[in-house]
């Protein structure tokens, strides 16, 4: 069954967090906070300028896959660790700006991912706030937020790119996005200037709480590429995410951690979802337990 556990990177709350694959690197534990508190949930005005390309009254269907890797590069025999997680991912279009998510069918999945949607408001791209059920646990909600990521975008120029400002599930990080024609895009986010995001707690050399991205030691990279239908909707995502933590000199030696998440459209069909009645704000950062 799926648990929160203490995890290695950022992204890994999808996955490693999920299948406790920190147990081979103790080193590091998950500090995060959450900017947005937890305010009970207050209809959301849509802007009069929203516009949207997933229509009201809609379920989307998506296949998301996960797969995660850790190895540490100078064990002999080689030390690896890999676990891969799919579920279906159902969108369903509330309002014009409003969205609601919903786990199903995923092997090996904790029921608990199952019982309640997350619903999220997202205008010009980014998602403005998340809702959740007050009795789902955190480290639920905070694989939700991880999908929900993938479904940020920006408008782009084709003749340059855009750098923004983007929170998400990573954290408050500098994006860029590059506009690579045929209704598609390349998201990289910056990871030594993200803000609220994962923690640093070493126990053994008891450091204090740092950013794990501006240490000397941790090399970080974070590439989406991303492919819309004609219409704008979103046909797939395909997320790289690693992470190498190389305490030595020696580049032969330290931990690699890599993620692939990949979210793919398959189906449209007419959706009699419901504004959730009992719900709690947060925002898209990862929570601690």
């Amino acid at each position: 069954m799926i648990r929160n556990k203490r995890t290695f990177t950022v992204t890994t709350l999808v996955l490693i967090t999920l299948f406790n694959l920190s147990s081979s690197t103790p080193v590091l534990d998950s500090l995060i906070y959450d900017a947005a508190g937890q305010a009970a949930c207050s209809p959301y005005v849509c802007s009069r300028e929203t516009s949207t390309s997933y229509h009201v009254g809609k379920v989307y269907q998506y296949t998301y896959d996960v797969k995660a890797t850790t190895e540490m590069q100078s064990a002999s025999p080689q030390q690896q660790s890999s676990v891969s997680w799919a579920a279906k991912v159902k969108v369903h279009v509330l309002s014009a700006c409003e969205l609601s998510l919903q786990l199903e069918n995923g092997e090996g999945m904790d029921p608990v991912l199952e019982q309640h949607p997350v619903q999220f408001a997202i205008e010009y791209g980014q998602v403005r706030r998340v809702c959740v059920h007050p009795d789902e646990p955190e480290w639920a909600v905070n694989i939700k937020k991880g999908v929900i990521s993938a479904f940020q975008s920006f408008p782009t120029n084709p003749e340059a790119s855009v750098n923004i400002t983007e929170t998400d599930v990573v954290g408050t990080c500098l994006t860029e996005y590059q506009d690579n024609g045929d209704n598609s895009f390349t998201k990289i986010k910056h990871m030594s200037t993200c803000q609220n995001n994962q923690k640093l707690f070493q126990f053994a050399l008891n450091l204090p709480d740092v950013n794990m991205q501006k240490l000397p030691f941790i090399t970080s990279q974070h590439v989406c590429d991303v492919t819309l239908h004609s219409d704008g909707k979103m046909a797939s995502s395909s997320c790289q995410e690693v992470h190498i933590f190389q305490p030595f000199s020696s580049a032969a030696s330290g931990a690699v951690t890599k993620v692939e998440q990949t979210l793919t459209f398959s189906t449209e069909a007419t959706s009699n979802a419901q504004f959730m009645t009992q719900a709690k704000e947060t925002s898209l950062i990862y929570v601690h337990e």
